[in-house]
């Protein structure tokens, strides 16, 4: 992806396909937002809300699988999901109203969905304040709750 604009439009397609598999809540007029704000805004269950996205897998089996250069050795170097998760727990959004988390492996490449659900509890349950909503994980064609603030 060359641009935010692309990336953009990837996230809007990863993000369809998420929001297709909970059929118990309406989604509407979903669009791209630029830093500082969340990744994508939108009508969600009746409610304005922001989500932020972000791949879980590694960096290294990420460039190896999508770079066709192969250059690389290393795949399995680090844990995404510490490093992800961290990264956007730290980040702060400037936004007013409620902004949600969806972490996702849209290529089949990060570890089965219990262990990277079991990691992001472990990761939560170590900090004191959440400021997503809800955190979400979407891989393996399943969308799972996998925090919630309420």
């Amino acid at each position: 992806m060359n641009s935010e604009s692309d990336k953009g439009l990837y996230e809007i397609e990863v993000f369809g396909k998420f929001c297709s598999k909970l059929s118990h809540i309406e989604i509407s007029g979903v669009a791209k937002c630029f830093p500082p704000k969340p990744d994508l805004v939108c009508n969600f269950d009746g409610k304005i809300t922001y989500f932020e996205l972000a791949r879980n897998y590694t960096k290294e089996f990420a460039k190896q699988f999508l770079d066709v250069s192969g250059h690389t050795n290393e795949v399995w170097g680090e844990d995404s999901t510490n490093r992800i998760l961290n990264a956007k727990l730290d980040k702060k959004y400037q936004v007013k109203g409620p902004i949600q988390l969806l972490l996702y492996d849209d290529v089949g490449l990060a570890l089965p969905n219990d262990d990277v659900v079991s990691t992001i509890e472990y990761i939560l349950s170590n900090r004191k304040n959440v400021q997503f909503d809800k955190i979400w994980y979407f891989a393996e064609d399943e969308a799972i709750e996998v925090y919630s603030a309420e």
